[in-house]
């Protein structure tokens, strides 16, 4: 079965919204020893995911059960679905899936992680089309941002599965 290997590890940036992974977080998908892994690396800002607040009532808040989910979800469309450590690339669609799958590993119901599902599936694209075009915006972390949150700025870096590419 998938799973995350072990808990994930966060810091907290000025005003709650914004938090950086203190730990590299793995997940395996199928099997643990599968080799099939996608790594969220340590220093990885997140806001969980994405959800109006509206929606708040029918799944839940960014930062739910599923927030491990959702920064594998986030990485995998930041990187367009390319995961260095193996080299596999997912489409979006199995990105999509693996959001699902990931979720109800640590517990969310199905019903809501079809919700999510199908809430990536209509608005993702525009985030998916936004990193194909070759760059994401990732935020640049002094070396200890939690210490000093208002050091935080954000760069536009080419996306790793496109560099080096015409």
């Amino acid at each position: 079965m998938s799973q995350f290997t072990k808990p994930i590890i966060l810091h907290p940036l000025k005003g709650g919204k914004l938090w950086v992974v203190g730990e590299d977080l793995v997940y395996h998908v199928g099997e643990e020893n599968s080799g099939e892994v996608i790594t969220v690396p340590k220093h990885t800002i997140t806001d969980f995911a994405s959800i109006p607040w509206i929606l708040y009532t029918f799944i839940g808040p960014p930062w739910g059960e599923y927030g491990p989910a959702s920064l594998v979800h986030d990485i995998l469309y930041q990187r367009n679905g390319y995961e260095p450590s193996t080299g596999k690339v997912y489409s979006r669609r199995r990105c999509d899936e693996l959001l699902k799958e990931a979720s109800m590993v640590l517990g969310t119901p199905e019903a809501k992680a079809n919700i999510m599902l199908q809430a990536v599936h209509t608005f993702g694209m525009f985030a998916w089309a936004k990193h194909r075009r070759g760059y994401h915006r990732v935020s640049r972390l002094p070396t200890k941002a939690w210490q000093s949150p208002n050091d935080l700025g954000e760069v536009w870096i080419p996306n790793e599965r496109n560099i080096g590419t015409n």
